[in-house]
């Protein structure tokens, strides 16, 4: 901070702003009462002039009457609109009080001379306010008339409004550090052709691109904070389209900051690009069924299961139990939660794996989960591909583990993560998420404890997703690797995820499949594209997009239900429950009495027994040249299968 900023809100500073007005007040009297003087008397009225003590005692009421009006409390140098119509207020108030003195000892000067007065001590009076304000802020009046810096970072502000204003007034205060504004966008036109602080409003959104390319942009900040979410995306795509840095600020509060602490804008993420609507949740429900509960959390520590604890928090648990066989994870996470966490929440982490059943009975006998959520699995699909019997064990035997050791001790409720990859699958992980589904569906059925499961699609950012993966290739120089171009996904955030998997839970009632709204697909490709886009360089030009076709057990596009499923609505737009056909106990019973036995058999034996079971799986055979052992292909053509006809020559 500057000494004269620093001078002006010191106390010193105070006293002598306090004496300038002492003597503005006294001046506007003495000034009028003089300049009146030679005014020749009107209708009779005589000029009455105001002894010295008069003035003096009207200044010291006017000067009682500045500090009630909070003249000596205001950060002048940050003044605005409003500290201006405060000092009007105040100095036609300390006027009025000047007169009513006046009356009463008698010295008064014709009522028309008080408006003279008036105006003369707002002239005198304001002024100073608004020289403290321009000598605190000469910053900006410096940088008006230098010439522009070439290492400055030119930067387009979009929103004309309030809070575009305030970010161009603090980026005119420090343009070395937050860059210089030099032209502006606004969707209204009668914005269109003014200045705010100098800055020109060029157009609306349509002019992006041009003004980027014309104005030589190095960075765009989106200002609108009041922006609908369609029309934000909007914006995004077209300011990313630019190949600028593309940054938003959407706090306000961080606009009216002292000078000296930072500004606060954050980068635009490539989630910020998707087509998503505004989730709404019934937060009464929720905390219904999680409020003062003992709830264990699954595979606690990976993206899904880590960001489920995260969102139980403000639905103030009794206990949460993190369960776990990856110590890494869950250890940062405990670590996390400790922060924020409520300080009669009992967090507890538990290691196991839910393949033990030994371990899972010692969790559930010391704790008693009353509500469970099981997002422990083996979810990476070309992993799978090659060791699909250990996604039979963990995602199937696992999710039987848990399942029936919630209905043993008495769970409230059980919610399975699932995903779109069971739908149809032509691929290991998929048909036993599945397969686990069924079990899910049909072996508790009629149970106390309520069973249900959530299937989404991919989750942006999670472990093993496509964004760190693009992330790190970007950060390397690329190239950036896409499978396909034309594949297509389905996309959520993770935060997203989990407030949809806790508003399932409290609508389960036993054995639903519910499937959250993953709004429209997006092309991989594009995701690709705008991420290097906002990483500050050009796809084809600066980073590479390498196409490596699609990976063993990989789809073009994923499904969200079968084509027997029939989908109905639920009180909650986002999410839909799927009417699905049950198997009968005895038949899941005996297909996991047939899987059991062959899971620790090579992959390709695995794979035929899964789409044996699993009459919607269908394993992308003409794949299985590179992926499988030739033992393993005499192996099935042993057994005497033609794999629907799929098997390599």
């Amino acid at each position: 901070m500057s000494r004269i900023r620093q001078f002006v809100d010191s106390r010193a500073g105070r006293i002598v702003l306090i004496l300038f007005d002492l003597f503005g007040i006294w001046f506007s009297y003495f000034f009028v009462s003089q300049a009146f003087r030679s005014v020749p008397e009107a209708q009779g009225l005589a000029f009455v002039p105001l002894r010295q003590e008069t003035m003096l005692a009207i200044s010291l009421v006017g000067l009682l009457i500045f500090g009630l009006g909070g003249m000596y409390s205001s950060l002048w140098q940050y003044s605005g609109t409003r500290e201006m119509v405060q000092i009007a207020l105040v100095t036609l108030v300390a006027t009025g009080a000047g007169l009513f003195v006046s009356i009463l000892v008698e010295n008064r000067m014709r009522y028309s001379m008080y408006v003279f007065v008036w105006i003369t001590m707002l002239l005198i009076c304001g002024g100073v306010r608004i020289a403290l304000h321009l000598v605190a802020r000469r910053r900006r009046f410096v940088s008006f008339w230098r010439p522009r810096s070439a290492g400055v970072t030119r930067v387009l502000v979009i929103g004309a409004g309030y809070m575009g204003s305030l970010l161009i007034s603090r980026m005119q205060d420090a343009p070395l550090r937050l860059g210089e504004p030099v032209a502006c966008i606004d969707d209204d036109p009668n914005k269109w052709g003014k200045r705010i602080h100098g800055v020109r409003v060029i157009g609306g959104r349509d002019q992006i691109r041009r003004v980027a390319s014309e104005y030589r942009i190095d960075e765009i900040i989106v200002a609108i904070p009041s922006l609908d979410a369609p029309s934000r995306r909007d914006v995004y795509r077209l300011a990313v389209a630019t190949g600028c840095r593309l940054k938003t600020a959407q706090d306000i509060s961080d606009m009216v900051l002292d000078q000296d602490q930072p500004l606060k804008l954050r980068e635009v993420r490539v989630e910020d690009l998707l087509e998503r609507q505004e989730i709404h949740l019934d937060t009464a429900a929720i905390g219904a069924i999680l409020q003062a509960k003992t709830i264990l959390v699954t595979g606690g520590g990976g993206s899904i299961g880590s960001e489920i604890c995260r969102q139980l928090l403000p639905y103030r648990p009794r206990r949460l139990v993190l369960y776990d066989i990856y110590e890494n994870g869950v250890f940062d996470l405990c670590n996390e939660l400790a922060e924020e966490a409520p300080e009669d929440l009992d967090l507890v982490v538990m290691i196991g794996s839910v393949r033990d059943e030994a371990r899972l009975e010692q969790v559930f006998a010391r704790y008693r989960p009353q509500v469970v959520f099981h997002a422990a699995a083996h979810k990476h699909v070309p992993l799978m591909e090659d060791s699909p019997g250990e996604a039979v064990k963990n995602n199937v035997f696992g999710t039987l583990n848990v399942a029936r050791a919630a209905e043993c001790h008495g769970a409230e409720r059980f919610v399975m993560i699932s995903t779109d990859k069971a739908v149809n699958p032509t691929n290991a992980m998929g048909a036993t998420k599945r397969i686990a589904e069924s079990l899910v569906q049909g072996l508790f059925r009629g149970s106390r404890t309520h069973f249900a499961v959530v299937r989404f699609g991919n989750v942006l950012g999670s472990n093993g997703s496509v964004i760190p993966t693009f992330r790190h290739q970007i950060a390397r120089g690329g190239p950036v690797t896409v499978t396909h171009p034309d594949i297509i996904r389905f996309f959520m955030t993770i935060p997203e995820a989990a407030r949809l998997v806790l508003q399932a839970a409290s609508m389960a009632r036993g054995g639903e499949i519910y499937i959250l709204n993953m709004g429209e697909p997006v092309r991989i490709l594009d995701l690709a594209e705008n991420l290097i886009r906002l990483s500050g360089y050009e796809p084809y030009r600066d980073i590479e997009i390498v196409f490596t076709g699609l990976r063993p057990g990989e789809k073009l596009y994923e499904e969200l239900q079968m084509s027997d499923e029939e989908t109905l609505k639920t009180e909650n737009r986002d999410i839909m429950v799927c009417a699905s056909q049950q198997q009968s106990v005895a038949e899941l019973e005996a297909m996991l009495g047939r899987l059991v036995r062959i899971v620790d058999e090579p992959a390709a034996v695995v794979k035929e027994a899964l789409a044996a079971e699993l009459a919607s799986y269908r394993p992308q055979l003409e794949a299985w040249d590179s992926v499988w052992d030739p033992d393993e292909v005499e192996t099935l053509r042993a057994a005497g299968s033609d794999a629907k006809g799929q098997l390599p020559a």
